[in-house]
């Protein structure tokens, strides 16, 4: 037999265990220090602590705090769309691209005449032939002449113009050019606002929602494996409840035979223990095992010392196993002792604080009993959170939408781009806009644009809820949410009396060994040291059977065999009780609350919340600067006095030149 029970020689000491320490994300701690609070606390801890009134005023100084944030981008945005309203009254004429409408240029060529000497003749034949193609053959130049103006045939109007028409006409294509420049700058500032928004609804879903979608899967991956390792504590306390039935019923069925052992010295023990505890049969089933101990009050000596002593007056009394040696009334008094002695010095920590569960019969039930509603109110939360899914999905949507409205936006910024890069003002009657398709501008005037705007209403909103969010969750983990959550859970009076209250707050404080809320490992320390004992009893019973029958009057192997029993039930009640041990050690749980707590909510919901009311706020600011340049997004309008079309740059160049190569008299 060994010295201890096998199992217990291999158990490592579970309270080795130390959790790592906590550490945040410097964008956490950034948001908690930075945001804007005008003075209000950022304390959790105060509100959570106090009572009454004063708890009342704390929680409206930080919600005044948190809701700060939103505030500004509510006013700045507010503000933003009362200004653009503003613009668009004012109209085009005093706030030009600013009003929302498309821009309009007035293209006008010089009244002069180019003089008759600087032309030239291939000019000249060019045009004719041009002139005939369009007119037909016959057609005469006076005849041509009202309808082709401006042309550098020598044969027409002879009228040299007017110097100061000429100068308001120059000054007039000189505003127009800025107006030019101004417009390719504004289609600059609105192509990187669209990118902007593009840009924002890409990572609100990479960032952002993925964030809070691993913050979910993570808090419901703790739940399982906690309800799983709650179920299996409950049963394995089951178990054990079950294997001590067994070792009672066992132990009971050993108590009739008690009476045989040793019936040469029962007398004596007997006599010992006359204080009425004892029958007047000496009926030793009748003895509480308690009570034995406290009859017997025997010393704490060391049984194999006792054993040699015993024999040894034995041998030199000559007993021969008829009667009692004189000097063998000290045996009942010591032979046993170390026994029962490690039995009550073996198990310490029964008695002491921290180790409630054991200092009542029904303290593995109400453990049972709380595990159970702690793995169904996991359950619970598991399938609420499993129902919170459907944000995600809208979310998605939300940004897939912002997404593809972005991208019609900037296809329109670019076809009105490449359309006024490509087309310039000639000589006609006809109006400017022909190449505009009035179906595609009602498009973008009354679908795309309202559609926008609606979105940006949403961002709008959304950016201040996650901003609270964002500020609400870098609170409570600035640091570390440990205090914080301990803080609370020291408030729940009702809670102070179980179980769960010892388990948390010992979670929470990062399982330190002088606070665990089993002291297991001291009672397993205990029943190995009385099978130890026994152990050591039994090899010198089983060595000196002779001598023992002698001094006894009984069987020893029936000794034994009782011992053996009673040392196997004792190991198999040690087993259970490390297993139990085992699951609900700081290793199988602590990582369990770090990954809820520190990882769920203090990494991914914290860094989600941040992305997410980033993001939108990007999205409503870039949507904002489109909104403001929406100009941007239509053709240029020409207007003259001659109502100038639109055709090819190229055409222009052929049959005007470039502007330096024009002279005026």
């Amino acid at each position: 037999m060994a010295s201890v029970c096998p199992s217990s020689e291999v158990q490592e000491p579970v309270s080795a265990y130390r959790p790592a320490p906590f550490s945040t994300a410097g964008s956490v701690d950034s948001v908690h220090k930075l945001a804007p609070r005008f003075g209000r606390t950022s304390n959790i801890t105060g509100i959570i602590v106090t009572e009454g009134q004063e708890q009342n005023d704390l929680a409206e100084d930080y919600l005044r705090g948190i809701l700060a944030t939103a505030i500004i981008i509510f006013v700045v945005i507010l503000t933003w769309m009362i200004a653009l309203l503003i613009l668009k009254c004012c109209g085009k004429r005093r706030v030009g691209v600013f009003s929302g409408q498309p821009v309009t240029l007035t293209w006008k060529q010089s009244s002069k005449q180019v003089p008759q000497e600087e032309t030239h003749g291939e000019d000249v034949s060019e045009t004719r032939n041009e002139q005939e193609d369009i007119y037909g053959e016959g057609t005469s130049e006076t005849e041509a002449t009202p309808r082709i103006t401006n042309t550098k045939l020598k044969d027409m109007s002879t009228d040299r113009g007017d110097p100061e028409e000429d100068l308001r006409i120059v000054s007039s294509q000189d505003q127009d050019k800025g107006r030019a420049i101004r417009m390719r700058r504004l289609r600059i500032t609105a192509l990187c606002a669209g990118v902007g928004v593009f840009v924002g609804s890409i990572l609100m879903v990479t960032k952002g929602l993925n964030h809070l979608q691993n913050s979910i899967d993570d808090s419901r991956t703790g739940l399982m494996d906690g309800r799983r390792l709650a179920l299996e504590a409950a049963s394995l306390i089951e178990f054990y409840k079950t294997t001590e039935k067994s070792v009672v019923s066992d132990i009971n069925s050993i108590i009739p035979q008690l009476n045989t052992f040793c019936p040469n010295i029962r007398e004596r023990i007997c006599q010992v223990t006359q204080s009425g505890k004892l029958t007047e049969s000496c009926d030793y089933t009748d003895i509480p095992f308690g009570d034995i101990l406290e009859a017997l009050d025997l010393p704490n000596v060391d049984a194999n010392v006792v054993f040699d002593e015993a024999t040894a007056v034995l041998d030199g009394q000559g007993f021969d196993g008829e009667d009692l040696p004189d000097d063998t009334d000290s045996l009942p008094d010591n032979l046993p002792g170390n026994i029962p002695q490690s039995i009550q010095g073996g198990v310490p920590a029964v008695g002491q604080p921290g180790s409630r569960a054991l200092q009542n019969s029904d303290s593995l039930d109400g453990i049972q009993n709380d595990l159970e509603e702690i793995a169904d109110d996991m359950l619970d939360y598991d399938q609420k959170v499993d129902e919170f899914e459907w944000p995600f999905r809208v979310a998605k949507a939300f940004a897939l939408v912002v997404a593809i409205l972005d991208i019609f936006v900037i296809i329109c910024l670019v076809q009105a781009w490449i359309h006024d890069a490509s087309v310039v003002p000639t000589q006609t009657s006809e109006n400017s806009q022909s190449s505009q398709k009035w179906i595609f501008r009602i498009l973008k005037t009354w679908v795309l644009l309202p559609l926008f705007i609606l979105v940006v209403i949403l961002s709008w909103i959304l950016s201040m809820v996650f901003a609270i969010g964002s500020i609400t969750t870098s609170d409570l983990c600035y640091e570390s949410p440990d205090p914080r959550l301990l803080a609370f859970v020291e408030t729940q009076d009702n809670w102070k009396t179980t179980l769960v209250y010892d388990f948390i707050t010992y979670y929470l404080n990062s399982c330190p060994a002088d606070k665990e809320p089993f002291a297991l490992e001291e009672v397993v320390v205990g029943v190995n040291s009385v099978v130890g004992t026994l152990d050591g009893f039994l090899g010198q019973v089983k060595d000196s059977a002779a001598t023992v029958e002698a001094i006894c009057g009984s069987d020893p192997g029936s000794t034994v065999s009782l011992a053996d029993t009673l040392v196997d039930q004792m190991c198999s009640v040690t087993l259970i009780i490390q297993r139990v041990q085992r699951f609900l050690a700081c290793d199988n749980w602590y990582p369990l609350y770090s990954l809820v707590a520190h990882d769920a909510v203090c990494a991914n919901a914290a860094q989600g919340f941040l992305w997410l009311g980033a993001t939108q706020f990007l999205i409503v600011v870039c949507a904002m600067v489109l909104l403001t340049t929406r100009a941007s997004l239509y053709e240029t309008k020409y207007e003259d006095n001659s109502e100038m079309p639109i055709e090819s740059r190229t055409s222009r160049d052929r049959e005007y030149g470039s502007s330096s190569d024009k002279q005026y008299s």
